[in-house]
């Protein structure tokens, strides 16, 4: 039998495939050395690859920033300083160049067709009505049909909506245009008068500390519902604003006007640019 020095080492396999070194002493026992970290690591599996977010089925949706309009495939359009977000997106996004233009031709070629798919469009409260009102025309030229606007942070404030482009405004409706100092009101006999009483030009419900009081905006749609004899089958209200006034009013607008309790008002909101 061959004769192993005292400090002789031999290696072997133990347990399960782990590589363990075993020392014979002088003595001839066996002492198990502890195993070594390149013997023992296991290696990290290697991190899933990186992609998008499969397409929504349900829904298309798209979001208007503090600072970009993205979309499920991405960011599609930088907004312009606060000052001049007025006038929508840069002239240089949209397809003819001109600020009056309304197409973000970006947004076109993401979304090039709804297939009958609602918009859920995301807007910060700030977001102009100039940048929401953009998004659904270009939207509405590529067939959208129906939209959702949400205020971001907020989910109970939104409202569904149409544009003209899809909607049959000769129809029985009320017209509400958001002013600076309220919204004034307009039924199809006239100019509804301060407090919702009588007949006149300017605001019907005025603001008060800034804000526009739903409640009375409410119940007064509620009175010209049932006070109007062309209303009174009506479902359309025509939402008009100033090109600067904020998302959150818009919202806060509808969604007064589209019931009041149990009983519908009028729910088919279409939104459009006050002259």
């Amino acid at each position: 039998m061959r004769s192993l020095g005292a400090d002789a080492a031999q290696v072997t396999s133990w347990g399960k495939g782990a590589v363990v070194v075993l020392a014979l002493s002088a003595c001839g026992r066996f002492e198990q050395a502890a195993p070594s970290a390149s013997a023992t690591a296991v290696a990290a599996p290697d991190p899933p690859p990186k992609t998008r977010p499969p397409a929504d089925p349900v829904r298309i949706w798209v979001k208007i920033g503090k600072e970009d309009i993205t979309t499920e495939s991405g960011v599609l359009v930088p907004l312009p300083p606060p000052d001049k977000r007025s006038e929508g997106v840069e002239a240089k996004h949209k397809r003819s160049g001109a600020v009056a233009d309304m197409h973000i031709v970006a947004l076109a070629k993401a979304i090039p067709s709804c297939h009958d798919k609602p918009v859920v469009i995301e807007v910060e409260p700030e977001t102009t009505f100039r940048l929401l009102e953009e998004v659904a025309f270009t939207l509405a030229e590529q067939g959208c049909k129906s939209f959702e606007a949400r205020v971001i942070g907020d989910a109970p404030r939104e409202f569904k909506f149409t544009t003209p482009v899809h909607a049959d405004i000769e129809a029985p409706k009320i017209l509400a245009e958001l002013q600076d100092g309220g919204i004034a009101l307009t039924t199809p006999v006239g100019s509804v008068g301060p407090n919702c009483e009588g007949s006149a030009k300017g605001v019907t419900i005025a603001r008060q500390e800034g804000r526009l009081p739903s409640g009375a905006l409410t119940l007064c749609a509620a009175k010209l519902k049932a006070g109007t004899k062309e209303l009174t089958t009506a479902r359309m209200v025509l939402l008009a604003a100033a090109p600067a006034t904020s998302c959150a009013d818009v919202v806060d607008a509808a969604r007064a006007l589209e019931r009041h309790g149990n009983e519908a008002l009028f729910p088919e909101v279409v939104i459009g640019a006050a002259d």
